[in-house]
């Protein structure tokens, strides 16, 4: 993003002035109408972006830090994040015996890391819709909160779709402007009486 002179004043514009590596084809690019630029340039902190479709043909997540010189706003300087190599690196050995595992939303319920193959990416509410129990728990991640609830999801192996009891604890990750919300659900046990 940048801050161009016009007329012996500047004017915020939210134009790309360079990119690394250099492509000419997105220099000037207007990112002024991508909401995380409109939040960095109302509150000058640092801003995490949703998943959205980035100019550069690829969907990522992006940090924008402030660039402040003399105490005047100059604009940004912006990282793009492949978000899913990021949380499945984190995220993908976490497991709680052969059937728990973590997943992971944004603050818009896109999930950022699910071991379920074709969730990563898409909206939860999508993903779930069938599961209405797990849509209620994604509501109250979308608030911020944490809670713990038990859900039904299907398992399929192989040629066998079967109904699974979890158990959840999910919880907000605060990252600058904005949290994700992480899930470990593992499946019910049965306890045999001592």
């Amino acid at each position: 993003m940048s801050r161009r002179p016009k007329d012996h004043q500047s004017r915020q514009d939210g134009r790309i002035l360079y990119t690394l590596p250099f492509d000419s084809e997105l220099i000037g690019s207007d990112l002024s109408g991508q909401e995380h630029i409109r939040e960095l340039t109302r509150t000058r902190k640092p801003v995490l972006s949703s998943v959205f479709a980035a100019v550069q043909g690829f969907r990522a997540i992006a940090l924008y830090v402030p660039v402040i010189k003399e105490g005047e706003f100059l604009g940004g300087l912006g990282f793009l994040l492949d978000f899913e190599r990021i949380s499945r690196r984190y995220l993908q050995d976490i497991t709680i015996g052969n059937t728990g595992y973590a997943w992971m939303i944004d603050k818009s319920g896109i999930e950022l890391y699910c071991p379920v193959p074709g969730h990563t990416g898409n909206l939860v509410f999508d993903n779930c819709r069938d599961f209405p129990a797990i849509l209620s728990m994604a509501k109250e991640m979308l608030k911020g909160k944490r809670g713990v609830t038990t859900y039904l999801f299907d398992r399929i192996r192989g040629e066998e779709s079967s109904s699974v009891r979890k158990h959840a604890v999910y919880l907000p990750v605060k990252i600058a402007n904005t949290f994700w919300s992480i899930v470990v659900a593992n499946r019910r046990m049965r306890c045999s009486p001592p």
